[in-house]
């Protein structure tokens, strides 16, 4: 019996696993080697970009000035009123410049899109261990990845809206069908035994002697592209317009592309001691 006054002992608890101890274990070695790869294949990749950026938005504007030959609201309207011919409204037809624009800007959108998306990748993997101390650094790199985000989140906002072109065209389309009902009147005959045909009038109304006379009547609704109606008129005019107004939003869209990438190199040159070193680690090492 344990003496008078004591506690009860307990049975050894096992000793928590030491820090270092599980780390080392196999599973967190192959973990942390998978891990260090990845991390030197994002930061490589992340730094590649980051220093193309003003490359791309000289690239960028010389193709805007090369593709977008119209400055002007009464040069597109000139232009594009060639193209929006009645028959051309009539058919829905794309119209051929157009189309080359939309093929151009999601091919820049898609590639906005992957390269904001690893530079907000090189930008997480330079975070800090979060901990007590000097966080002002810290708060400058947040506020440069916030503004990568948001530079993503518009590129891919626009290329999935590239698609509401068409389908603007294709409801002003459908709006100019009307609808035609036809009555049609079908008649069939059918033989008597003999052989001769039954007895009926000569619009198909009357019955033949043994009954045997058939008169259908059907009514079906027909949609169909009225090209003399009055209105035609303002929807080719209104299909100009849909076309002159999204040219203008690729051109805007593609601008503002350029100047994303311009705006965030430069802001990465005028804060780039707290991107890369938030806390005010060791400079050696680092690519200035």
């Amino acid at each position: 019996n344990p003496p008078r006054g004591s506690l009860p002992r307990r049975g050894r608890e096992p000793s928590p696993l030491p820090r270092a101890r599980a780390m080392d274990a196999p599973p967190a070695k192959r973990a942390k080697s998978v891990l260090e790869e990845l991390r030197k294949e994002g930061l490589r990749d992340g730094e590649a970009v980051l220093h193309e950026l003003p490359a791309f938005a000289r690239d960028l504007l010389a193709q805007v000035r090369e593709r977008f030959a119209f400055d002007t609201l009464e040069e597109a309207d000139a232009a594009f009123a060639e193209t929006c011919t009645q028959e051309s409204v009539e058919e829905a037809r794309e119209c051929a410049r157009v189309r080359e624009l939309i093929r151009f800007m999601r091919a820049e959108l898609d590639g906005a899109c992957r390269r904001f998306t690893t530079l907000e990748a090189w930008l997480k993997l330079k975070t800090p261990k979060v901990e007590d101390g000097n966080n002002f650094g810290v708060d400058v790199q947040r506020q440069f990845l916030s503004v990568v985000q948001d530079y993503r989140n518009y590129a891919y906002k626009e290329l999935c809206a590239l698609k509401n072109h068409s389908w603007n065209r294709a409801v002003v389309s459908e709006s100019m069908e009307r609808t035609v009902t036809e009555e049609l009147s079908e008649c069939r005959k059918r033989l008597d035994a003999d052989g001769t045909p039954p007895m009926a009038d000569e619009h198909c109304g009357g019955a033949s002697s043994s009954g045997q006379g058939v008169v259908t009547e059907s009514t079906r609704m027909v949609r169909q592209n009225t090209n003399r109606a009055p209105h035609v008129t303002l929807y080719r005019r209104y299909f100009k317009d849909l076309e002159v107004e999204f040219y203008f939003k690729l051109r805007h869209t593609a601008r503002n592309l350029a100047l994303y990438y311009m705006n965030a190199y430069d802001m990465f040159e005028k804060n780039w001691e707290k991107v890369l070193c938030p806390r005010g680690q060791s400079m050696s090492g680092l690519m200035y």
